[in-house]
């Protein structure tokens, strides 16, 4: 009897893991298309912004910009991209390893999310600095605060170079993890893209150096934007799929639990029927 009551109660249990394990999977894959809307209109967005300083730069060059001149001093900067959550398969562990692989190019190695942080702990990486996540719904401020601090760094904090390490969304299936160049900044738009309207002779005030600085540090935030988006779609993604897989082992489970649990409530109810019958004869 014992066993034939455990075991129902193994199936109460499994099926409690299925439920909620389903419910995590609903929520990932709906924010899936969101994210992906997002990472596109920041494409978008982008590319509008791209065509401005392609016109800018007709009349002042971003050679001289403290944000795209090399420096030959300072720290290699690497920024690893996570979350603050899990179930998300082995996307963070594949991320931290590249950075383990490429760890020696580099002075420093900062952690965004909590994820990336205790993988990265967990191998012996040594990191500068750990910092808190982006949230899943995150705000325009909070991710331009992260960037404005990799800019304050780079303009005033000594580094020389901040390469980001993300997990670059290739498929639902298959994310990829991808280091990119972030500062100093490289601006690849076309100066010879044709001008819409006269071109006239803009002013700069209070200089030209200050208004490119102020230009490319706002696209440089709106590129760390559209990577952010990018990691974002790649967790969705990969919760997703963990969920799946952890869904359909649940089911397994379940479907194996209750073969157990019919076959005990068989044997409990032979058993039943023989001592009945014994009681009966011995009467």
């Amino acid at each position: 009897m014992r066993a034939y009551l455990k075991t129902r109660g193994d199936v109460a249990g499994y099926e409690a893991v299925a439920d909620a394990v389903k419910a995590v999977e609903t929520v990932a894959a709906s924010n899936i298309q969101r994210s992906r809307n997002a990472a596109l209109s920041q494409s978008a967005y982008i590319s509008a912004v791209s065509g401005i300083l392609a016109a800018f730069r007709r009349h002042h060059s971003f050679e001289d910009s403290r944000l795209t001149r090399p420096r030959a001093a300072g720290d290699r900067v690497l920024m690893i991209l996570s979350s603050d959550r899990g179930m998300v398969g082995g996307l963070y562990s594949r991320v931290v390893a590249t950075a383990q692989q490429i760890a020696g190019d580099y002075d420093r190695l900062v952690s965004v999310g909590e994820k990336a942080t205790k993988h990265a702990r967990d191998e012996g990486l040594e990191l500068s600095a750990a910092l808190a996540g982006i949230p899943d719904r995150a705000q325009t401020e909070e991710i331009e605060a992260l960037s404005g601090q990799a800019v304050h760094e780079f303009l005033e904090g000594g580094w020389r170079s901040v390469d980001i390490l993300y997990p670059r969304f290739a498929s639902l299936a298959v994310q990829e993890p991808t280091v990119v160049p972030f500062l100093p900044f490289h601006f690849t738009a076309a100066p010879d893209a044709p001008p819409e309207g006269p071109l006239g002779l803009p002013i700069l005030d209070p200089s030209g150096n200050a208004v490119a600085d102020e230009l490319l540090a706002r696209f440089a935030a709106l590129y760390f934007h559209s990577i952010a988006a990018e990691a974002k779609l790649s967790e969705f993604a990969a919760r997703t799929l963990a969920m799946e897989q952890a869904g359909n082992k649940a089911r397994q489970r379940i479907e194996q639990v209750k073969l157990r649990y019919f076959k005990e409530r068989r044997r409990d109810f032979s058993r039943k029927q023989i001592e009945s019958f014994f009681a009966h004869r011995a009467l």
